[in-house]
């Protein structure tokens, strides 16, 4: 059976190899989510319900839209169908601009259910993150795995190099023969 520390050392190397794994996973995933805070472009459709509110999101929210001198409270979005019916302009609750969401610019209520396409006037395309249909954010799953496992195998390899048995600078050798 194998030593206590040589167990220890063996799960702290692959916890790390695991955590390095998770974040080369989480970096893959942030590029390819489809949403504002991702690193893709939003979704073509996105599915609604009637009743329900959602947010219109853009990267980097209000802030971005004001450097960019677009007035967020009087932009026009409108909303097409896939079925082809006519399109319908959206009725927009301009968010706050001391929000703390981040990329949230607005909210509106759906007045169908449908799949639709979502456009803004000087944004064109914009994000709708919680739409019925949006992915679930992998990379901060994968993220939050990274941390988790590469924090328990730092700390087994820690605890390892820390009870490792150093030989004592002032011992002094036995003489050979006792």
């Amino acid at each position: 059976m194998p030593a206590p520390s040589s167990r220890k050392a063996v799960a702290a190397a692959i916890l790390i190899i695991v955590g390095i794994g998770l974040a080369a996973l989480a970096l893959l995933a942030h590029g390819s989510e489809r949403l504002s805070y991702g690193g893709s472009q939003p979704a073509q459709y996105v599915h609604l319900t009637a009743g329900h509110t959602y947010t219109l999101a853009v990267p980097g929210g209000i802030k971005a839209m004001n450097d960019k001198g677009i007035e967020q409270a009087s932009i026009p979005c409108a909303m097409t169908f896939v079925d082809g019916r006519p399109s319908q302009n959206l009725e927009l609750t301009a968010e706050s601009a001391d929000s703390r969401a981040t990329n949230v610019f607005a909210r509106f209520t759906s007045a169908v259910t449908a799949q639709v396409h979502i456009e803004c006037a000087d944004l064109g395309a914009v994000y709708v993150d919680d739409a019925d249909d949006a992915p679930h954010d992998l990379a901060f799953l994968y993220l939050t795995l990274c941390a988790i496992t590469l924090t328990v195998g730092a700390g087994l390899l820690i605890s390892l190099l820390r009870h490792t048995p150093h030989p004592r600078r002032d011992a002094v050798a036995a003489p050979v023969g006792y």
